[in-house]
């Protein structure tokens, strides 16, 4: 069964979110329901049925439940997600196997149906804690969680949460610039890059101009005459120099270019 076949015409509601016990504040937690507190899988979408809540203690970590996801193909348990156009996040997983050496996967599906994949590889018959970074940064649609492995051995879920690492309100650094000549306009500290989060700037002559790294020479933003040039890059690829690149701004003649860059080091 592809990925593309799991989504089907199913849709989630969204739900309160309910506190992640012990590791994150319920009002940043991008997963709704996720230590299972609700006693099912309000918020969830559980594949043919085929996941079940849990109330053996031996098997809970907080609370009174945790989710037993069975080693049968096609079972998993799916949840849409908020746009989160280009966010970095961050998945946080509390596991714990029944007997032998079960998998937890995970995979977060994008708006663009790619996806990106994650194999909890390591969860034994005590209780586990996984971090996962997904390295794609956009649009998301959903995520959905199973066991990978066939047979009767079972993971138990105690809880999953979701979190932003960085957003460009908080990660970027304005710095504005109004140069009538080629110059510098921003070095990175020894050894670091500048990732470039958004910019916008006006030339007032009808002449060339860009922001670019200055060493490489790759453009950011760049004007062929007098106008206005901007865009927020939250949910593409960053433009990032090499480490210890400066950004430049460059004018082919007499004139002025002015506006600001939002930029992360790295």
């Amino acid at each position: 069964m592809s990925i593309f076949e799991l989504l089907g015409s199913k849709r989630i509601q969204k739900i309160d979110v309910v506190a992640f016990p012990g590791l994150i504040d319920s009002r940043e937690n991008l997963i709704r329901n996720g230590d299972f507190s609700s006693g099912d899988f309000a918020g969830w979408y559980n594949s043919l049925g085929g996941c079940s809540i849990n109330s053996d203690p031996a098997k809970v970590w907080l609370g009174k439940y945790s989710a037993k996801l069975p080693g049968i193909s096609g079972v998993y348990i799916l949840q849409d997600l908020p746009p989160l156009y280009g966010d970095e996040l961050a998945f946080i997983f509390r596991a714990i196997s029944d007997d032998g050496n079960p998998h937890l996967f995970y995979t977060l599906v994008f708006s663009d149906a790619t996806y990106e994949s994650g194999d909890f590889a390591t969860l034994k018959s005590n209780w586990t804690i996984q971090v996962w970074e997904p390295t794609t940064h956009k649009a998301v649609a959903f995520i959905y969680i199973g066991n990978q492995t066939a047979g009767n051995d079972s993971v138990f879920l105690a809880s999953v949460a979701g979190i932003r690492k960085n957003k460009l309100s908080a990660d970027g650094t304005i710095t504005h610039f109004n140069k009538n000549a080629t110059g510098d306009h921003l070095t990175p500290a020894a050894g670091k890059a500048l990732k470039v989060l958004g910019f916008f700037y006006y030339a007032d002559a009808d002449i060339k101009t860009e922001v670019r790294f200055k060493t490489s020479g790759n453009v950011i933003g760049a004007l062929a005459s007098k106008g206005s040039c901007g865009m927020n890059l939250l949910t593409m690829t960053k433009p990032q120099g090499a480490a210890d690149e400066k950004i430049e701004i460059y004018l082919s003649g007499a004139g002025n270019a002015k506006g600001w860059t939002c930029t992360s080091e790295v």
